[in-house]
């Protein structure tokens, strides 16, 4: 069974796979799927640039959901408390935001 993580990572490499071959229709369609540099660099667990993009963004950019309906939180919850608590410190209220549908 795959995780998020994997299916994300995959998503991913898709997304270069398409920026490789010029093909911009596929591009756009990747691009979308990916969510926000907060959400990438928690998936490939870039705990370094997470605490600087969490320094950079403002409270309600942290809430972002991806494309998915998933916050960075979400996915650093599943595996990385380091970037949870450097999310959470900033923005308590991340707990509260239910996962699903983006906003």
């Amino acid at each position: 069974m795959y995780s998020r993580n994997d299916i994300r990572r995959r998503d991913y490499q898709a997304f270069l796979a398409a920026v490789r071959r010029s093909d911009w229709h596929e591009t756009k369609k990747q691009k979308d799927s990916l969510g926000t540099a907060l959400h990438n660099a928690v998936i490939f667990g870039q705990e370094q640039t997470v605490e600087e993009l969490v320094n950079l963004l403002t409270v309600e950019e942290l809430e972002r959901k991806s494309s998915d309906g998933w916050t960075a939180l979400a996915y650093a919850a599943t595996g990385n408390l380091k970037m949870v608590k450097c999310m959470v410190t900033k923005n308590q209220n991340l707990i509260g935001i239910a996962e699903g549908a983006a906003k």
